[in-house]
């Protein structure tokens, strides 16, 4: 799905073991963390836009995090940064209000962010609605931007990934 939208993305592996998307000390800090994020994010080794400035995290980027001594986040957990803005963010939401809620927030509210989606499945479903469209809603629109140099092919591309669910 993320493919058509100009995101490079690769899958790991296959593998024989379920697939373990955060090392031990950051799945015992999140250990509430959806199984659709997890399911998601896990089937992931890259994905990031053709300018490497928008990225979903990928196991890899978890396990980049010794000790968990990277996410200092209790009330969130990020799972898609874009650093050609103010350093947005989009996170799942693990406080007991608004639980499993996809969050946005930017430099230099950080702290404050605002709901974007019930849950994971509607927000894939509003990135994918926001993809196809020819002037996608703020903030889908930081994530979904077409940078200087990108062909007006790439837009479509991005747009059929999305839709597609691919």
């Amino acid at each position: 799905m993320l493919e058509e939208v100009s995101f490079a993305t690769t899958s790991p592996a296959p593998r024989k073991a379920a697939i373990i998307l955060l090392p031990e000390a950051i799945l015992s800090r999140y250990p509430a963390l959806p199984t659709d994020v997890a399911r998601f994010l896990g089937s992931l080794a890259i994905c990031h836009n053709s300018a490497q400035s928008v990225w979903f995290l990928t196991p890899e980027d978890y396990a980049g995090t010794p000790n968990g001594e990277g996410f200092a986040w209790n009330e969130h957990f990020p799972i898609l940064y874009a650093v050609h803005s103010d350093y947005d963010y989009l996170a799942v939401r693990l406080t007991a209000e608004g639980f499993g809620s996809i969050v946005h927030s930017f430099a230099p509210f950080w702290e404050e962010p605002t709901v974007l989606a019930p849950d994971f499945t509607t927000f894939l479903e509003v990135f994918a609605t926001a993809a196809q469209a020819a002037d996608p809603s703020w903030p889908y629109s930081i994530f979904l931007a077409i940078f200087p140099g990108h062909s007006p092919s790439e837009r479509e591309l991005w747009r059929g990934t999305i839709a597609s669910g691919e």
